[in-house]
């Protein structure tokens, strides 16, 4: 038999858990809310009583229809550096998905469209405001609108009937994937993505995307790579997709570390540093092969 003291002790913790998470929640939503002056009040009373800013959970960041959020320290780098360079493909992410078989054309549309109304940054613009930068997030169009993806049809000379390559077809399929991925994006102008399928023959294709790297890094491919696959396999199959909603977006993480790295919490991180670098040469001298 189970121990009723057990139980009871149990179950109160766990209600103290929850009561803890709650009350985390609670304080976090009220910080996003706050207007700076105040945020930096109520972050020093925060640690006063123990409670660590960086331990609050991210709540999402107001309201996507009228506001234009911050960017966060990467995002911030790179449009530095687009700014400084002025278009340029340094920064294009280039990925290319192998498909064997038969491909649904409108199941695949339908799986990009998917998952860019699925994450916010995915129709996300940025610009400058009074000479600094903000992210725009964009409510859904109509498909294909959201992540337009563009055919090219290879399938008269790919193969021939016997199902052997074309001898130049590797060639070109490099020339073209490296044409694609030199294309620059305008950060103030959707969609910072492209798809293009290549059709090769009835049973072969090549999915290929370029994508920002403001708007996607390493994690973004692996979220990427389960969702399409469940969006696809759904849709394909003429059936509704049932992916959980998700709690936050990247604006909301972007908003929440700009909140609590400000103020003190900012003047620490620069004081470590300095300390940490204090001792560092001026000037690093390197071997050259040329005086």
């Amino acid at each position: 038999m189970r121990d009723p003291k057990a139980l009871n002790d149990r179950e109160e913790k766990t209600t103290m858990a929850e009561n803890a998470q709650l009350k985390r929640k609670a304080l976090a939503e009220r910080l996003a809310t706050l207007p700076p002056q105040k945020r930096e009040a109520f972050l020093k009373l925060l640690q006063k009583e123990g409670i660590e800013p960086t331990k609050l959970p991210i709540v999402p960041a107001g309201d996507r229809h009228t506001n234009a959020f911050p960017l966060s320290w990467p995002q911030e780098r790179l449009w530095f550096i687009h700014q400084l360079e002025g278009p340029s493909a340094t920064y294009n992410i280039h990925l290319v998905l192998q498909i064997s078989g038969s491909i649904r054309v409108d199941a695949l549309e339908k799986t990009l469209d998917a998952i860019a109304q699925r994450h916010d940054i995915l129709r996300t613009t940025f610009d400058a405001v009074e000479g600094k930068p903000v992210q725009t997030i964009h409510d859904p169009v109509p498909i294909p609108g959201n992540w337009p993806l563009h055919l090219e049809d290879w399938q008269d000379w790919a193969f021939d009937s016997q199902g052997q390559p074309h001898p130049e077809l590797e060639a070109r399929i490099q020339t073209f994937t490296r044409q694609q991925a030199q294309v620059a994006f305008d950060l103030t102008i959707l969609p910072l993505t492209r798809a293009t399928l290549l059709q090769l023959s009835p049973n072969r294709s090549m999915l290929c995307l370029e994508m920002h790297h403001i708007i996607w890094d390493a994690w973004s491919t692996g979220v990427f790579g389960q969702e399409f696959s469940q969006f696809y396999q759904a849709y394909s199959q003429g059936q509704t997709p049932t992916l959980l909603p998700l709690p936050i977006q990247y604006v909301d993480y972007a908003v929440w570390q700009r909140q609590w790295l400000q103020g003190t919490a900012f003047a620490t991180q620069i004081d470590y540093w300095k300390q940490q670098l204090a001792d560092v040469p001026v000037l690093l001298e390197l071997p050259s092969d040329r005086p």
